[in-house]
């Protein structure tokens, strides 16, 4: 994706996105909570999460997700946090009725 068409919000620390279709949504979530687990146990390594269709800041985007990271404090809250990569992205047209927000 050329810098200057990036959706340049959808890419900044806590923004939040909505995988949109409730199955894909399940499973990322699966996916994460997995490794979270496993990071309890053992030092995180990048792993690929999968493919999924993301919506945010009105862009609808087709991505392989990456899990780079995962901590237990978000700048200093009680909420956990990861550290994600997208690569082979490809920039959809509009957006999907079903959504699950994350």
């Amino acid at each position: 994706m050329k810098s200057e068409s990036a959706p340049r919000l959808m890419f900044q620390a806590g923004t939040c996105f909505v995988v949109a279709q409730k199955a894909e949504a399940i499973r990322f979530l699966r996916r994460i909570n997995m490794e979270m687990i496993v990071s309890m146990h053992e030092t995180v390594e990048p792993s690929v999460l999968g493919t999924y269709t993301l919506t945010s800041s009105g862009y609808q985007l087709h991505t392989q997700i990456s899990l780079l990271n995962i901590g237990e404090s978000w700048e200093g809250t009680e909420r956990s946090w990861c550290l994600l990569s997208l690569s082979k992205v490809r920039l959809l047209q509009g957006t999907t009725e079903e959504s699950v927000q994350l």
